[in-house]
């Protein structure tokens, strides 16, 4: 069931279609969920030192998808209605900010 709800969210809000991509997202997203239930010792081979590593691969590949569908999104290739991430790419506060910006530390 995980992964079943782990592919149509992948799809819903990044039309991320089925693969290698999409299975390694998976994996290292588990592994960072594990993480938090995790001793919080930082030392390799420790639980959270493989959740941190994990995070970061996740944001790294959550920061290319969100530069794609800005890029595509401006080329024209994709309707910014195509997945939740467009739609909200397109979306400004009463300020005339962006609502979605995302950054990894």
């Amino acid at each position: 069931m995980k992964k079943i709800t782990f592919n149509v969210s992948c799809s819903i809000f990044f039309g991320l279609p089925d693969g290698k991509v999409k299975d390694q997202l998976l994996e290292d997203f588990s592994t960072t969920v594990k993480g938090i239930w995790a001793v919080p010792l930082n030392f390799p081979g420790a639980v959270l030192h493989r959740a941190l590593q994990a995070r970061g691969r996740v944001c790294k590949v959550l920061s290319n998808l969100i530069a794609i569908r800005k890029r595509e999104m401006e080329e024209g290739i994709v309707d910014s209605h195509d997945n939740i991430i467009s739609s909200l790419l397109i979306l400004r506060n009463e300020n005339g900010r962006k609502f979605l910006t995302f950054s990894c530390h």
